[in-house]
């Protein structure tokens, strides 16, 4: 019962950790490949699990760390593209018709 504890504890520790991290990576470096981020972060998940010995597990960790790592590129990537398209719809139609249309 204490490594369920244990290991949820890891779980959620690195699963912030690596989200921060990778949407910080995606937010400042626009041309670093996808992959590359969420392969980077799923190495540190796997080399986090097998520092605390944390071996047998240490597989699902990479995956679970490589899902959350995509979470976070995902929401960059589409607050940037809202982003961009409020900015086209307000050129195209004037601040004006877009305020009259809500």
């Amino acid at each position: 019962m204490e490594f369920l504890l244990i290991l949820s504890v890891h779980f959620i520790i690195v699963g912030s950790a690596v989200m921060l991290l990778s949407i910080l990576i995606s937010f400042f470096a626009k041309k670093l490949p996808v992959i590359i981020t969420i392969l980077l972060c799923m190495l540190i998940g796997f080399f986090y699990a097998n520092l605390f010995g944390l071996t047998h597990v240490a597989w699902l960790q990479a995956v679970f760390i490589g899902v959350v790592s995509a979470v976070g590129i995902a929401m960059v990537k589409v607050g940037r593209y809202a982003g961009e398209k409020a900015l086209r719809l307000e050129e195209d139609f004037g601040a004006k018709e877009i305020n009259k249309r809500i």
